[in-house]
Formats: C-alpha cells, sequence, structure tokens
C-alpha cells in the first residue's frame, strides 16, 4: 500500500489523484501524454515492445516505473493502469534503492579507530565517549531528514532546484519553483526543464513521483525514494515534469 504524507487530493475528472482546477483542464489534456520513445527497452504492461511503438498511446495516461531493471538501462517497465504500476513498483522498490552512503561508513570507521575492541564487546557505553550507538535509519537518512534535488541538465549540471523532506511532501506546480544561482542568466523555474534527479529520501521504501502536468495531473514517473538519475532522457522525460509528490510504502 502506498500512501502520501500530507494531504492526497483528488481529481474526478481524470482520476489522476490531483486536484485540478476545472477550467482549463481540457486545453492541457490535448498537450498532455505525447510520448516519447525511451531509449531502453521498454515493456507495456508487462509486454515487450518497440519503443517506438509508444507513440500509438499518445493521448492515454501511463505510469512509468524506475526499477532496478531501468536504472541499469535493461528495461523500462510501462503501465496503463495506477493501480498495476504501484503492485509492481512495491514489490520492487526495495531492491533498487541506492544503498548507505559509504561516506558514512567511512565516518562511523574514523570515530571508532584506534579504540580496543573489547570496549564495543563488554562495555559498549564506553563507546562514542559514554554514548550507545543507535541503529543506523534506512538509507543513513534520519526521519524526514531527506532531499531531492532536480537538474536542468544531464550529469548534475545546470540549474537546481531542492525540495527538502521536512518542508512538504508535494509540489504543485514547477511553475513556482524557480532557481536564481545564475544571476547572469536570471532565475528559472523547474516547470518542464528538469532531466536529472538525485534523491534521498527517509524511511524503509520512499519513492517520489513527477508528473507531466501542475496538481499531479497527466502521466506520472515512479522513481525510488534513493536514487540517482542523470539524464532522464533515457526514459523519455526529459523537460516534462510540472509537478512532484513524495511517498512511502508500507
Amino acid at each position: 500500500m502506498v500512501a502520501a504524507s500530507e494531504h492526497t487530493p483528488r481529481c474526478t475528472a481524470c482520476h489522476c489523484g490531483a486536484q485540478h482546477d476545472q477550467v482549463g483542464t481540457a486545453q492541457r489534456e490535448s498537450v498532455l501524454n505525447l510520448h516519447r520513445p525511451p531509449g531502453i527497452p521498454m515493456s507495456i504492461d508487462e509486454h515487450e515492445e518497440d519503443p517506438r511503438a509508444i507513440s500509438e498511446l499518445n493521448g492515454t495516461r501511463l505510469h512509468y516505473v524506475i526499477d532496478r531493471d531501468a536504472l541499469d538501462e535493461k528495461m523500462l517497465h510501462i503501465f496503463t493502469s495506477q493501480g498495476d504500476a504501484e503492485k509492481y513498483f512495491s514489490n520492487t522498490v526495495d531492491t533498487s534503492l541506492k544503498p548507505r552512503l559509504k561516506t558514512r561508513n567511512s565516518v562511523q570507521r574514523s570515530l571508532s579507530f584506534g579504540m580496543p575492541e573489547m570496549l564495543h564487546q563488554e562495555n559498549p557505553s564506553l563507546f562514542m565517549g559514554g554514548v550507545v550507538p543507535q541503529a543506523a535509519p534506512p538509507g543513513g537518512v534520519p526521519p524526514n531528514g531527506g532531499y531531492i534535488d532536480l537538474y536542468e541538465n544531464k550529469d548534475w549540471g545546470g540549474h537546481q532546484w531542492r525540495i527538502l523532506e521536512w518542508e512538504t511532501k508535494t509540489v504543485g506546480d514547477f511553475r513556482k519553483l524557480t532557481d536564481c544561482s545564475f544571476a547572469w542568466f536570471g532565475c528559472l523555474a523547474a516547470n518542464d526543464q528538469v532531466t536529472g534527479v538525485d534523491a534521498m529520501i527517509s524511511g524503509a521504501k520512499p519513492m517520489y513521483v513527477l508528473a507531466e502536468d501542475i496538481n499531479l495531473g497527466g502521466s506520472w514517473f515512479w522513481a525510488p525514494g534513493r536514487s540517482f538519475i542523470s539524464n532522464l532522457t533515457s526514459y523519455g522525460w526529459n523537460d516534462r515534469a510540472s509537478s512532484l509528490m513524495i511517498m512511502y510504502f508500507s
């Protein structure tokens, strides 16, 4: 079961889970769900298809699931049903998560370097100056302490937009998400500009969704909550996202 933290809006117009303003929905839908062939092999509802065949589904809301196969560019699994996508992803997301940061392991080793091993075994209260170490959180990310970084260009180039997990779980309109770090070029909104994503979200089975339209409308891109995706072009999602939601599988 997947649950959104905070509010999970509803839409009776297109059943996308978003709360659209009804005025203009028809106009937006006319330019949504125009699917680009991915650069890797793909399957539609568990049947392998030629990537060029995805254009036959223009006008249909699709769900792109990024699991280990997709991250390794072996196979992109696409579903026409949100329920099927959720069921598939819930069974694969834990194997797709980025492992615990190596830098945290090296810091842990450096803190205990030179301390007699027996102190750890016989009197763990002496570890770290009297503080008994606690079990590390999943992925090394403390609860609600994660982030998602969106990048304008591949390989982490160009403008960067950071979303902090503790601040919000939903960004409904990328037109309002701006970055002004390149002052000589002016500010840039993230809408239809995202090419790379670096996600490090807390929890045992976190995930995020990029949506094609504002307020989570249009097709969805489901991805592990701890993952690097350096170029969305491989999946047909370069410069396509307009909103985002963080969710957690139980």
